[in-house]
């Protein structure tokens, strides 16, 4: 009996095909890895230009998502009552209910969940209190390409992402009066 080898994958995100090569040269053929699956990722931020911004970066990189958008907490509410997300993209400024409330509330609804915060602060005391309510992942919104892109990756498959932060003290953005408050 022929015993076979993985010899090439898709792409990171793609995650769909894989093929065999038995020790005798020849292929299997090519096998869903993933049946049928389509990652789903909810983005919500209460800026339409970001939720645009990001859905085409990531559907350039990765395609095959399928998006939801939110752009307060309220519409984050009911898209994450009506469905399974693979992962939330969640910025913390938005109207109403700051993204700390509906991290929060994602993680009592939803524990299981992994949330990427997508936040203009660069101070690493937001990414600690991420974290902290149970964040897989921060990164903030003037990071490059490669740095989102790595972040959403890490998530997505499960590991957490808090990588090039500053040291606490050097934020890039001021924080606002209430800008820690829950």
């Amino acid at each position: 009996m022929d015993t076979f080898h993985p010899v090439s994958a898709a792409p990171e995100c793609s995650l769909t095909f894989q093929a065999y090569q038995y020790e005798n040269g020849s292929v299997l053929s090519w096998t869903l890895e993933r049946a049928l699956h389509v990652p789903t990722v909810l983005i919500v931020d209460d800026q339409l230009l970001v939720r645009q911004g990001l859905k085409q970066l990531l559907s350039q990189e990765c395609r095959g998502l399928e998006f939801g958008e939110a752009k307060n907490s309220d519409e984050a509410a009911v898209r994450l009552a009506r469905r399974h997300w693979d992962l939330v993209i969640l910025a913390l400024a938005l109207p109403g209910k700051d993204g700390f409330y509906v991290l929060q509330e994602i993680r009592r609804r939803h524990p299981s969940a992994p949330v990427l915060v997508l936040s203009m602060h660069a101070d690493s005391q937001y990414a600690v209190r991420a974290r902290r309510l149970g964040a897989s992942g921060y990164v903030c919104k003037n990071a490059g390409r490669a740095d989102i892109l790595k972040a959403f990756k890490a998530v997505l498959t499960g590991k957490k992402y808090f990588e090039n932060l500053p040291s606490p003290g050097t934020a890039v953005a001021a924080p606002g009066p209430n800008a820690l408050s829950g």
